[in-house]
């Protein structure tokens, strides 16, 4: 497990990346409006120290849902909740307000600066908003093949031993259901589930960041290394 300490003013501030990934569902409104409803979040922190992309990766699930969850998804997520990789949220939808105060705890608490923080275009709009006006700077990131060179540079990270996601079994599983579907034509691939039903979360925002890494790096990367 990647142990966060910390940081006193004299040690300085860490500097890391933050992404976000929302598990929606959209739903008609009496006003005859889609209205998005988010089922699951996930967010990701990494922090490098010593050549070694480490990954804090955190779940919310709305509070009424959990047992609906469980029997959905075939996770136990009451196991994970104990163990403190899960946070119930809400009531029957995940609040943003408490994704954003975890956000705001690393920054608060440990001293840990997000440069750049990845998120999903698509239903995190209020979220955003949020984050922005705290000071965080938002980088959108649509998930589609553009994102392969990202997938091919994970991959080799991961094969190297480069990406350590510690003892978080619920990324691992997120991770276990994500495929890449490729375009033969295009010689290219996309981020999937390997079924229609899969939880994916984790491993999209864990996609994300890389992704900000990756198009930012000549601008932030050796402050990325914390060295």
């Amino acid at each position: 497990m990647f142990i966060i300490k910390r940081e006193t003013r004299s040690q300085g501030i860490v500097k890391a990346l933050l992404a976000i990934a929302l598990g929606t569902f959209m739903i008609l409104t009496k006003a005859n409006a889609m209205t998005m409803i988010v089922q699951v979040a996930s967010a990701c922190l990494l922090i490098e120290r010593d050549g070694i992309i480490n990954v804090i990766s955190h779940f919310w699930l709305p509070e009424g849902k959990i047992d609906e969850a469980i029997a959905r998804d075939g996770i136990p997520y009451n196991i994970y909740l104990q163990r403190g990789l899960l946070s119930l949220s809400g009531g029957n939808f995940v609040d943003y307000a408490d994704v954003f105060a975890w956000f705001k705890k690393y920054v608060e608490e440990y001293r840990i600066y997000p440069l750049k923080v990845g998120y999903d275009r698509y239903g995190a709009t209020y979220l955003v908003n949020d984050m922005s006006a705290y000071g965080f700077h938002m980088d959108d990131v649509y998930q589609g093949e553009n994102l392969w060179p990202v997938l091919q540079e994970m991959e080799g990270l991961i094969k190297d031993g480069k990406i350590n996601i510690g003892d978080n079994d619920l990324l691992k599983i997120h991770l276990l259901n994500a495929a890449i579907k490729m375009n033969a034509e295009r010689g290219r691939g996309k981020l999937v589930k390997i079924r229609p039903a899969a939880r994916i979360d984790g491993a999209a925002a864990l996609v994300d960041a890389l992704t900000v890494r990756q198009k930012w790096f000549n601008e932030i990367g050796k402050q990325l290394s914390n060295s």
